[in-house]
């Protein structure tokens, strides 16, 4: 008795932890243009898709020299704007 309890909330679980999965990966699926930096290697460029800085030194990117700081100093900067202008957009969305 105590068994077959277990097995059925078990089953009711794994039955539940599917569903949740399959409702995530169906409202964020994930495409080629989601991409968020590319490493083009025949090029040697890095290129960061958010802020759109294209670096041109890509072993330097890869063991973290001057070029991956001008990559993560870009994207900081882009989230930055990116938040300032969704709060100046709530900000207006109410008054």
């Amino acid at each position: 008795m105590r068994s077959r309890v277990a097995l059925l909330r078990r089953e009711a679980r794994e039955e539940q932890a599917a569903r949740l999965r399959d409702n995530v990966l169906a409202k964020h699926k994930i495409t080629r243009g989601d991409k968020i930096r590319t490493y083009n290697y025949s090029q040697d460029r890095c290129t960061d898709h958010r802020s759109g800085v294209d670096v041109h030194n890509l072993p330097d990117v890869l063991v973290g020299g001057e070029s991956l700081h001008r990559i993560v100093d870009s994207a900081r900067t882009w989230l930055a704007t990116s938040d300032i202008a969704a709060m100046m957009a709530e900000e207006e969305s109410k008054a």
